[in-house]
Order: structure tokens, then C-alpha cells, then sequence
């Protein structure tokens, strides 16, 4: 991929995450990037598949950004597992939340897109709580725990990016952990 494609693709994810698909022209797009929409359509031919590639190439990076957080951690300790497991993750989510906005803003959209989707990336996470058997013998459903952690941690993003925050993270964090470690007991 070379430079061109690079900043239409990085403009396109911008102003997709901000307005939507339906609420972003190729126009915009091409102006964000500082290049004309003849340009964008030589390289992409259609918006569609412009957002196909800016999905595409996302999801790599994020599942890639996860990987580094399970593969690089092992948990010996629950309470202490989940707080850096927290940590990290909410820190790569802060790096990729425009792809994270689209994915959910734009779910009935990207569903004909059959290597694109959010369900990956919560199996992906519910996969590796249950791997590193964080629940025990509890009956709580790693997949649905792991849309929790990643609807909680989507919500502060959102809170921390919205100027003044509604909330303490950190502390929001830690509660959410306490509270999850109490019900095991």
C-alpha cells in the first residue's frame, strides 16, 4: 500500500467513525486526505469498497493489537489479571476507536462484509478469559463477560472523550473489578 492509498484510507476511517457512512462523501474524504476525488476513485473505484478496505485493514490491526495484550500476559492472580488485562485493553480501544465506532454504528452495513465484524474481536477476548480460567467453576459465560468488558470499556472511551468526564475510570475500573471478583466468591 503506498502513501496515497494510506491517507485516503486513515481520512476515510476518520470521517466514517465522525458522520457514518451514509453521512460521508467521497468528496470529504478526498479533501481530508488533500487529494482530489478522482484520485480516491482511481484508487478505490467506489466508496463501498473504500469502506470494505478501511475495515479490513483495521480489524487486522486491531485483532493484532489484542493478540499483543493475551499473549503477553498470564494471570496468576484474577483480581490483579483482570485490573492489567483492563488496563491494556482499554488503552488499545482508546487507539482504535474509530474503527470501534464504525463497527458498531455500522453493524447492518458491515454484515455483508463477511470478514469484517465486532463478534470476533468478543470471542476473541471471551476466548482468552476463559483460557486463562478466570471463572473457576462459576457458571458465568465467558462471551457474555466479555461483551461486558468491552461495552464498559467502550463506554468510558467515550465518557473520557467527551471533554469532562462523567466519571473517575480508573476507580470505575477497579469497582467493576471488585464487584465481578465478589460474585466469584
Amino acid at each position: 500500500m503506498n502513501k496515497t492509498d494510506e491517507k485516503i484510507m486513515d481520512a476515510a476511517l476518520k470521517l466514517f467513525a465522525e458522520n457514518g457512512y451514509v453521512g460521508t462523501g467521497t468528496r470529504f474524504i478526498a479533501e481530508e486526505a488533500g487529494f482530489s476525488e478522482m484520485t480516491l476513485f482511481r484508487k478505490f473505484k467506489t466508496k463501498e469498497n473504500l469502506f470494505h478496505r478501511v475495515l479490513i485493514k483495521n480489524q487486522k490491526k486491531v485483532l493484532n493489537d489484542f493478540n499483543s495484550i493475551v499473549t503477553n500476559q498470564e494471570i496468576n492472580d484474577p483480581k490483579d489479571g483482570l485490573k492489567i488485562l483492563f488496563e491494556n485493553l482499554f488503552e488499545k480501544m482508546e487507539d482504535n476507536f474509530q474503527f470501534i465506532t464504525i463497527i458498531i454504528n455500522e453493524r447492518a452495513r458491515i454484515r455483508e462484509f463477511r470478514d469484517v465484524n465486532i463478534e470476533e474481536i468478543i470471542s476473541y477476548l471471551g476466548q482468552y478469559l476463559k483460557k486463562q480460567n478466570i471463572f473457576k467453576d462459576s457458571k458465568i459465560n465467558s462471551q457474555i463477560f466479555a461483551l461486558n468488558i468491552f461495552s464498559f470499556l467502550y463506554f468510558l472511551i467515550v465518557d473520557k472523550k467527551g471533554g469532562k468526564s462523567l466519571i473517575n475510570h480508573e476507580k470505575a475500573i477497579d469497582e467493576f473489578i471488585n464487584y465481578f471478583n465478589s460474585s466469584l466468591l
